[in-house]
């Protein structure tokens, strides 16, 4: 039996991260989102179309936060017998380094 497609968002709290997101939710399969809050909507939206939704709360300049993120996004990784099926990086710092 194949298993549900894997997607990654980070980013997904709102913008162009938040509308893939909303798309991928009523897609079906697992969705793995990575922001700093949590989202009500698409919880509400991935439930609905009976996609697993995983949201990692963390703050992606934070190197201890998301190293704990990477170990549970292995984690659920793990029990799946097909692999990662599309990471996106919806983050984007715009304007001078500081």
């Amino acid at each position: 039996m194949k298993s549900k497609p894997l997607t990654i968002i980070s980013g997904a709290t709102r913008g162009l991260g938040y509308a893939m997101a909303e798309h991928l939710a009523r897609q079906g399969g697992h969705l793995i989102t990575l922001n700093r809050q949590p989202v009500p909507e698409l919880a509400a939206l991935a439930q609905e179309h009976k996609t697993e939704l995983t949201e990692v709360i963390v703050d992606l300049v934070d190197a201890a936060a998301l190293e704990q993120a990477a170990e549970q996004i292995i984690k659920v990784a793990a029990r799946r017998t097909q692999g990662l099926e599309l990471p996106i990086d919806s983050q984007c710092r715009c304007g001078r380094a500081h």
